[in-house]
């Protein structure tokens, strides 16, 4: 009887994305920054309406902070 070893190789992927339109149905607006972790549909959005921010609006500069454990 043989042996077999199984390696997971557990890689984490997060990504940031600042959507300036509202690409599919999922999509809570077009103004609106989403986090996706280990998938590419958003596991958490906020809307930058709320905080009178437009990040489609030409030249303006935008400063991010990004902190993540996990």
């Amino acid at each position: 009887m043989g042996t077999q070893m199984v390696l997971l190789n557990q890689v984490s992927v997060v990504a940031v994305e600042f959507d300036t339109r509202k690409s599919n149905e999922k999509d809570m607006d077009g103004n609106h920054i989403g986090l996706n972790i280990n998938r590419i549909q958003s596991t958490k959005q906020v809307s930058l309406s709320n905080y009178d921010v437009n990040i489609s609006a030409e030249g303006q500069d935008l400063r991010v902070h990004l902190c993540f454990d996990g």
